[in-house]
This record gives C-alpha cells, sequence and structure tokens, in this order.
C-alpha cells in the first residue's frame, strides 16, 4: 500500500473501526477513538486494543500529502513519543474478529 492509498484509507476511518497498524515492522491493534478531517492535515487518534496506550496517526499537506507518521503515549503519560512512520493499515472487519 503506497502513501497515498493509507492516506484515503485514514480519511475514511469512523470512531470504532478496528485498525491494524504497521510501524518499524510491527503490527499494532487498535481502534480508532478520534478522527479529525481538517483543510491540510488529517489526524487519527487509535486506541491500543492491549494496553493503555494510544497511537496517534498524522499527516499534513505540502504539495502533497506527508508520509503518515505515528506518535505513542504510554500510561501514565499525557506526552507523545514519535514511533516512526505509518508502513501500513488495514481496517479490520469485525466479523472476522
Amino acid at each position: 500500500m503506497d502513501g497515498d492509498e493509507q492516506v484515503r484509507l485514514l480519511a475514511r476511518l469512523d470512531r470504532r473501526d478496528q485498525v491494524t497498524l504497521t510501524v518499524a515492522g510491527r503490527a499494532l491493534e487498535g481502534v480508532a477513538n478520534s478522527v479529525f478531517l481538517g483543510d491540510s492535515r488529517i489526524r487519527v487518534m487509535v486506541a491500543d486494543r492491549t494496553s493503555d496506550r494510544t497511537y496517534r496517526v498524522e499527516t499534513r499537506w505540502a504539495d502533497g500529502w506527508l508520509d503518515p507518521r505515528v506518535d505513542v503515549c504510554y500510561p501514565g503519560s499525557t506526552e507523545f513519543q514519535r514511533l516512526g512512520t505509518l508502513e501500513g493499515i488495514e481496517k479490520r472487519d469485525l466479523l472476522a474478529a
């Protein structure tokens, strides 16, 4: 999946959609709990399915969409730390889970 396809999928996500994010070769499963679509920014907040971590996936428009970056907020913290660039995203079917 190329960067434009990733951005299109991010823009189509709804709250409560189950997703698998791939970052630094790791699959992270979660549920979208906030989706912000602006003129020049897309931000999706994803709650981890197995812990209290929160992932922030964000991209901006700069004569084309930049590669989405992924940050993580660990339990007990209010600060996000950079995890890396989004390598893949998959919307999971609830019926298949």
